[in-house]
């Protein structure tokens, strides 16, 4: 945690808010409160969220900001009361809005800079970070996939420490459903460069069949 506020702080930012939209994402958050960014939205570090409250979180959320030209603070507000009425308080609490003490007065919320309706919203570009895999073949995911989530986070950990990862346990047990949601996770991630190649030898017998 301390190494990656330390590389973020290295590059200073503009940001006027980020938004964290995962479960779990609070400490997450406060990196970024840590490198003086003025508002941070995230998840509370002990729970989850449904991903559809989340969706609408951001969509009620945005609309405000862009829509209604609201402050940060503003458009948490009305965005999480809308939360509420959908998913209850229970959901709707979940998500935080954190400030940074250095940059944002947390006496008053409400004296954040709201833009006027005649502000020209300056030009942007698009910078895309993604690293695009030359090869992917993974598998469709297997559904339900329940209570397995240990299992997946020890296959991808043995897979960062090891070349080669062997699967083994009794008929039945589900290792052709784990192995096919995690090739799916590391997939859908790109997590290696070169690629992923899913190869079912359910019905091969031979070396030569294999080939």
């Amino acid at each position: 945690m301390n190494k990656t506020t330390e590389k973020l702080k290295e590059k200073p930012t503009n940001l006027q808010f980020v938004y964290v939209a995962s479960c779990h994402s609070e400490k997450v958050g406060e990196i970024f409160l840590q490198i003086g960014v003025p508002h941070v939205i995230c998840i509370n570090q002990n729970q989850t969220i449904l991903d559809k409250a989340a969706v609408d979180f951001s969509k009620f959320f945005y609309d405000e900001v862009f829509d209604n030209y609201s402050t940060i603070c503003e458009a948490f507000d009305r965005a999480k009361a809308q939360v509420q009425n959908i998913y209850g308080a229970y959901h709707a609490n979940k998500i935080l809005l954190k400030t940074n003490p250095d940059t944002h007065e947390q006496a008053n919320l409400q004296k954040c800079r709201k833009a006027k309706r005649n502000d020209k919203v300056p030009d942007g570009f698009i910078n895309r970070m993604d690293q695009f895999s030359i090869l992917n073949n993974f598998p469709t995911k297997v559904r339900p996939f329940l209570f397995r989530n240990k299992d997946m986070f020890e296959v991808l950990k043995l897979l960062t420490q090891h070349r080669i990862v062997q699967i083994y346990g009794m008929p039945g047990m589900g290792k052709s459903s784990l192995l096919k949601n995690v090739s799916c996770y590391i997939g859908e991630r790109n997590h290696y460069k070169d690629g992923l190649v899913y190869i079912d030898f359910t019905n091969v017998t031979t070396c030569k069949e294999a080939l």
